[in-house]
């Protein structure tokens, strides 16, 4: 999941390169991978607290989220704050941060730009940060719903989720298009979540095992890469409707990834690739800054493939050192801090079933397989969106 997640920060940045070149590459779907990633991972971890405890533990699992996110966004706004309205970088976006920050400190940081109160993407910034806010809303509202009202329905739950995907897809088609901004990214969210709770149950765990095979696996890949590479010629009224196949060949492509074994995972695993997923998050806040340093050093425009492929190795690099640096001095411990308030607060609970439940998930190999997603320290840790 580290490898498929360096792919969606690349792909992410290259979208936001000012040079068009990388247009060809679709980056914007990078979001959908993350959203399909951060479905799946914050499902599994929870059903895995919820067979150990009996239930998933909510405070603990809010001040999970709560370290792990907002230390690093905040110290990164602070540091937008410094530059655009303390050194006067990108003095026309002056007014637009102003009138932005209220939304940006209460964590509503969607609205201003689905509601277009500053204009375009590229007039608003830090506006990337979008894509959390709709995600933390997300995990409140699933939180809920998943573990507490849908706790002990399995089959409910399965299809409940299901349904509610479906139902927000074709919501957002038929409603009026900003009330659609705020509903449809949860969709891509939900497909992920079906993925967990799919390869949670044993019965489908079984009925998806095809996936481990390695034609499946490069049938599904070549479905993907092709989506990635014709999706701009797909905008259309009916573009939504292929991001929603896209976002569920996405889901499939990382059941591929978990399930088998060969070069498609090698590939992924490859250490480059699991530095940079491990980074994404602090990469994601970081990169817009990051393309702009390495637009003053090779200006954009020049029309010359070679020159704008310089300029996009620069800015990923500078993305990678940066975040690299905040995940040592910030990232890290607030992770850290966050882990020792969860534990402190689950200091007081009893595992439910403990023993019967790690002795099935050991014994039927799903949900905790070997060759599923490990829960490992860095899996509980990451589970963002980054």
């Amino acid at each position: 999941m580290d490898g498929l997640r360096a792919v969606s920060i690349l792909l992410v940045i290259s979208v936001h390169m000012r040079d068009r070149v990388w247009g060809w590459l679709e980056g914007r779907l990078g979001v959908t991978i993350f959203f399909v990633i951060s479905g799946y991972l914050i499902t599994t971890l929870s059903l895995r607290e919820e067979r150990l405890r009996g239930s998933l533990h909510l405070r603990s699992f809010f001040v999970r989220r709560a370290f792990r996110l907002l230390p690093l966004y905040y110290v990164v706004l602070l540091a937008y704050c410094a530059l655009i309205l303390g050194l006067g970088w990108s003095p026309e976006k002056r007014g637009a941060l102003v009138g932005s920050l209220p939304y940006y400190l209460l964590y509503f940081q969607e609205w201003p730009l689905f509601m277009g109160i500053h204009g375009k993407f590229q007039n608003i910034p830090f506006t990337q940060t979008w894509s959390l806010g709709v995600e933390e809303k997300f995990y409140f509202v699933w939180a809920f719903l998943g573990f507490v009202a849908w706790r002990k329905a399995g089959a409910l739950r399965l299809w409940g989720t299901v349904g509610l995907s479906a139902a927000l897809i074709l919501f957002s088609a038929a409603v009026e298009r900003r009330l659609s901004l705020f509903l449809y990214p949860h969709s891509h969210i939900l497909i992920g979540c079906v993925l967990a709770l799919l390869l949670d149950d044993p019965t489908w765990f079984g009925r998806l095992a095809w996936l481990r095979h390695r034609f499946p696996g490069w049938l599904i890949l070549a479905a993907f890469l092709a989506l990635q590479l014709t999706m701009p010629s797909l905008a259309s009224p009916g573009e939504r409707y292929f991001q929603s196949v896209y976002a569920v060949i996405v889901a499939l492509f990382l059941a591929v990834i978990l399930l088998g074994e060969g070069p498609i995972q090698r590939l992924l695993r490859r250490p480059s690739l699991v530095s940079i997923g491990k980074l994404s998050y602090g990469m994601y806040l970081v990169q817009l800054m990051a393309i702009r340093g390495a637009e003053c050093l090779v200006p954009p425009g020049s029309g010359f493939f070679l020159v704008s492929a310089m300029a996009l190795l620069l800015a990923c690099l500078l993305s990678i050192a940066s975040a690299h640096l905040l995940a040592v001095v910030i990232e890290r411990r607030g992770i850290g801090i966050g882990r020792r308030f969860s534990n402190a607060l689950l200091k007081g609970t009893t595992p439910a079933h403990s023993s019967q439940a790690v002795g099935r998930s050991r014994h039927e190999g799903y949900g905790n397989s070997s060759r599923g997603a490990p829960v490992t320290s860095e899996s509980r840790q990451t589970s963002s969106s980054g």
